[in-house]
């Protein structure tokens, strides 16, 4: 019998995005190459082994974190976490723990993005001036953790899932930063303690595999919105602690007394239950991945369209208009012959890919000339009877895109398209 392939993580030589996925496979006991990509020094962060290995690994997404097993790959690193979580048992069990899960990467991500956000500036003054934004808000977010995890030993419930790995990572990043500031949150304190405890875990940081620094190396219902400059909401404003959420945010599900926020942990529990997720184990794998592809190709829409003037827009769309043709050309060639993202079956992550695209279609109109395989694919979705309908009807909402101190596409007039 031929000897198994170690797999392949790759990432920069911080620990950020991967340090979750490292702890996980140290924790399983899985002996894997820890590649890690050189960067270079201000002011070009030079990175020429990633743009060299880039293009040629033969992945459908090129990005990092990416996993390699033999001739299996895949980015993005929630896909990463939940592949691994899949093979090695640390994927919740029940449709609660699963449901609590789907909400929670979005959570753990807006939490660990807003320390990143804060260490991400590149003078003395504004990490000041994020620190004194950030700092305020750490207790707000670590009081509804605490409750949410309330007796249980994990996030989850009973059982240790990949979502524990992300959360301590972020919680342990941050007590770098301030060593103290789980003073008053006695339950997240022994909860993190409990997992750096786990024996696994504590060998792998205690080993000369387990690197502390750096952290980071750079980080490349609707409510009305009134006018500029407030863009007061004092409608959610009122509602949005009164409402009994764990994690208060838009957009909210409600459902009886079931409460959920998180986009994507929505459309997976509406999908989980009229039957739009994937059944097998290579469309679950597909799905996990496209969430951050899809994620990733809208947001850049979406910063060029948040800007505040003509001039910002402009400069904004000279980098987001060049690499549009790119990441179509990997959609193009991900979807191949198949009918779906997923393979033969609709699932929710085309509902988001195919909203992204029609955004995109009211900005540039001709955006897919020569991209065939996608425009069949959208119009295919859009034929759809129930989609058709709604869309024909006066339910649908064509505009704005966005709220109102976006540039383009925040008012209820189509702007000029391009």
């Amino acid at each position: 019998m031929s000897e198994q392939p170690k797999p392949i993580l790759a990432y920069w030589d911080v620990r950020c995005l991967a340090e979750p996925i490292r702890l996980m496979l140290e924790y399983c006991g899985v002996e894997f190459v820890d590649k890690r990509y050189p960067t270079g020094d201000a002011p070009m962060y030079a990175r020429p082994e990633w743009k060299r290995d880039k293009e040629g690994l033969g992945f459908d997404f090129p990005n990092v974190p990416y996993y390699i097993c033999g001739d299996f790959k895949l980015t993005e690193s929630w896909a990463i976490m939940k592949h691994i979580g899949r093979k090695y048992g640390l994927l919740p069990i029940t449709a609660i723990q699963s449901t609590r899960c789907d909400m929670l990467e979005g959570c753990i991500e807006d939490f660990r993005n807003r320390f990143i956000y804060m260490c991400y500036t590149t003078n003395k003054e504004d990490f000041e001036a994020a620190k004194q934004i950030y700092l305020p808000r750490l207790p707000e977010d670590l009081k509804k953790f605490e409750r949410f995890l309330g007796s249980n030993e994990w996030l989850a419930g009973d059982k240790l899932t990949y979502v524990d790995f992300a959360f301590c990572e972020a919680l342990d990043s941050i007590q770098l930063f301030k060593p103290n500031f789980l003073v008053g949150f006695d339950k997240l304190k022994q909860y993190l303690e409990r997992f750096f405890s786990l024996k696994a875990v504590a060998d792998y940081r205690s080993s000369d595999r387990f690197q502390k620094l750096p952290l980071h190396k750079f980080v490349d219902k609707r409510y009305p919105t009134g006018d500029a400059p407030m863009y007061a909401r004092p409608e959610w404003k009122r509602d949005k602690e009164g409402l009994g959420f764990d994690f208060p945010n838009v957009p909210y599900y409600i459902c009886g007394d079931f409460k959920l926020t998180e986009s994507w942990a929505i459309m997976k529990h509406i999908g989980r239950k009229y039957g739009l997720l994937p059944i097998t184990a290579i469309q679950s794998t597909r799905c996990d991945m496209l969430e951050g592809c899809i994620e990733d190709f809208r947001n850049r829409f979406i910063y060029m369209c948040y800007t505040t003037n003509k001039e910002d827009f402009e400069a904004a769309k000279q980098i987001y208009l060049p690499r549009l043709p790119e990441d179509l050309k990997k959609f193009e060639r991900f979807l191949g012959s198949n009918e779906w993202l997923a393979g033969d079956k609709l699932t929710y992550v085309d509902f988001a890919f195919c909203e992204a695209l029609d955004s995109i279609q009211l900005f540039k109109p001709n955006f897919l000339v020569g991209f065939d395989k996608l425009k069949q694919y959208l119009e295919r979705f859009f034929s759809l009877k129930a989609v058709a309908d709604y869309r024909s009807s006066d339910r649908f909402q064509k505009l704005p895109l966005h709220s109102k101190y976006y540039f383009w596409g925040g008012s209820k007039e189509l702007q000029e398209t391009f």
